[in-house]
Formats: structure tokens, sequence, C-alpha cells
């Protein structure tokens, strides 16, 4: 009897370990495509990128942050990341997840004046933020915050 239980412990605690062995693994995968985004420092907003149609790296993280990231992930990357690149993409996975945005995420972005180079096909510009989520983003989908109605860019 002793020697089952001692058994049934010992099962759990891997049982335990490996749980969260692949939620730290996943966290890390997280850390690392945020890190790889912030690096590139660009906002791409097409899978061809440049006059040879070079692929969107950028996009591929962005696909790879959307699948693996949980809405809690995302939230707090949107409203915390010191990238903008990082904070608009979170924010973009959110939107195309269907995620009610909190208004206070909302206001900052709202307020959020930080230009960044936004890349599309073979065309660069420099946008801020709010343009770029209150703008792009959401009026792509046909939504609007509430709030957001009346701003203008």
């Amino acid at each position: 009897m002793k020697l089952s239980k001692i058994l049934l412990l010992a099962i759990i605690s891997t049982f335990i370990h490996l749980i969260s062995f692949g939620q730290n693994n996943k966290d890390d995968t997280i850390k690392i495509v945020v890190g790889e985004m912030a690096r590139n420092d660009v906002y791409e907003r097409s899978y061809s990128i440049g006059y040879f149609g070079s692929y969107s790296k950028q996009l591929e993280l962005f696909e790879k942050l959307k699948s693996i990231a949980t809405e809690e992930q995302l939230l707090k990357l949107a409203e915390e990341s010191k990238s903008a690149i990082v904070r608009l993409y979170a924010f973009q996975a959110l939107k195309e997840k269907k995620t009610k945005i909190p208004e206070s995420i909302a206001r900052k972005f709202t307020n959020d004046n930080t230009e960044v180079t936004v890349l599309w096909g073979c065309f660069g510009d420099k946008k801020t933020v709010k343009a770029l989520a209150f703008k792009t983003i959401i009026k792509q989908q046909n939504e609007l915050l509430p709030s957001q109605a009346s701003i203008e860019y």
C-alpha cells in the first residue's frame, strides 16, 4: 500500500513537471519571438517585402506569436512592451482574435505618437502607433471603439 502511494505521488509529480515544462517552454518561445520582433523594429503589413518580394520575417513572427500567446499575454504585451512594434503586433493579434480591448489599452494607443517604420510590398513610410492601431487595424475591420469614433488622424 505504501509503495503504491509513493508510485502515485511520483507519477503526479512527473505529470506536473511535464505540464510546467511545456508552459515554460511556451513562455520562452514567446520571449524569443517578441525579442526578435523588437530587434527587427519594423511593422510589416504584407508577406512580400521590398523590390524583390522577400518573405516577411515579421509577419512570420506575428503569426507565431498569435498562435502561442494567450489573450492575457497579448494584452500585457500590447500595454506594457517597450517596443512599439511589439505593442502593435500584440494589438493586431488581439483584434484578429476578436478580443475586447480594455479601455485603458485603447486609451494608450489613442495617445501613442511613437513613429515606426512601416513596410508593405515595396513601399515604406513612417506612421504613428496611434494611426496604425486605429486607422489601419480597426477601420480595416470596420470597427471603432465607441470612445474612439471622433478621433482625428
